[in-house]
């Protein structure tokens, strides 16, 4: 009997969502529907049914529930010790993600016709310094008519008079 608990409990936690066993983990560090509820920011009723739908894809059940408190089953306890580590991982992955969307960071490369660089376009590159405190820019200039290396940068600025020779790279006219 036991052997087959653990089989159904290995074969149920391979089809849960993570959404369902981060609230369980939740849940249980809150020690109450109320308190977890509050933390995710979601109705009780909600936290509930993830709790269910988490029982029900393992096939047993993790919390004994009364009106006063809850309770963790061996099965719960179990899971919740093996699944705390691995949720906590995915959300501080998830925060270093969030960061670096809501602000980028890292190294730009730029080349500049050195004609370019001038008052205005290092007025241009403070101002985006500023907004962008964690992107470090890293500008070259170049004094040919074309760049040779513009593969090597992340953004290439070119002055031309008349088209520029086919290349993979992606153009945008930015004055005329």
């Amino acid at each position: 009997l036991f052997v087959a608990n653990i089989e159904q409990l290995e074969g149920g936690i391979m089809n849960t969502s993570l959404d369902d066993l981060s609230m369980f983990v939740r849940l249980v560090e809150s020690g109450s529907f109320t308190h977890a509820a509050f933390e995710l920011n979601i109705p009780k009723s909600k936290l509930s049914r993830h709790l269910v739908q988490l029982e029900q894809a393992i096939g047993t059940q993790l919390l004994i529930r009364t009106t006063r408190k809850q309770q963790l089953t061996e099965s719960g306890r179990l899971l919740y010790q093996a699944s705390k580590s691995h949720v906590e991982a995915l959300q501080a992955i998830e925060d270093q993600i969030g960061s670096i969307i809501n602000e980028p960071q890292g190294q730009l490369d730029i080349l500049l016709p050195l004609e370019f660089f001038n008052e205005i376009i290092s007025e241009v590159l403070t101002e985006f310094t500023k907004r962008y405190p964690k992107i470090f820019l890293n500008c070259r200039h170049y004094s040919s008519s074309l760049p040779e290396s513009e593969h090597l940068y992340d953004l290439t600025f070119v002055l031309h008079e008349s088209n520029l020779p086919a290349s993979n790279s992606i153009a945008k006219t930015l004055l005329s």
